[in-house]
């Protein structure tokens, strides 16, 4: 939903392919609090994660807004019992506060599949990440193995200590 705001190509697209998108915070919260009534009658726990980020410069207007969302997601995610909420721009906000980060956000679907496809190794892919000052990211949006590693320790670590010995 906010990824589509950064290229006037995006909403074509979605338009094209039948995946709308919210138009404001109301109705984000309406459907993720619709989502939330869903899993929680199926399931006995449910995990929620805020959003990452959209370039790893975190002041951009982009994660600006994705911040926004992050906390409507931990409102709703509040009113659930069985759901637990990890704020993971909070995990990498301190990384990335300490390094040099890149302006760098994808704008073009054509130029990020064609990046990615054609190049075929992951060693390739992470040299393209690092030229752009990429450091948890393949290309902005996507997670490298480095921050893959964060989330997946951050997730597992939630899960084993929330879950009964």
């Amino acid at each position: 939903d906010v990824y589509v705001k950064t290229s006037w190509t995006f909403p074509i697209l979605k338009t094209l392919r039948g995946q709308p998108w919210v138009k404001d915070h109301q109705e984000f919260k309406a459907y993720y609090k619709r989502l939330l009534e869903f899993l929680a009658g199926q399931s006995a726990r449910v995990l929620t994660l805020s959003p990452l980020f959209i370039g790893e410069d975190l002041n951009n207007i982009w994660n600006r807004e994705l911040y926004a969302l992050g906390k409507i997601i931990e409102e709703v995610a509040r009113e659930f019992n069985q759901s637990t909420f990890i704020d993971l721009q909070a995990v990498f906000l301190p990384l990335l506060e300490s390094k040099k980060v890149s302006p760098y956000v994808p704008k073009s679907v054509t130029k990020l599949l064609l990046s990615l496809f054609f190049r075929k190794s992951v060693r390739k892919i992470e040299e393209q990440a690092a030229k752009r000052t990429l450091h948890y990211t393949i290309d902005g949006v996507h997670l490298n193995a480095a921050g893959a590693e964060i989330v997946s320790e951050k997730i597992a670590k939630k899960i084993e200590g929330d879950s009964p010995d």
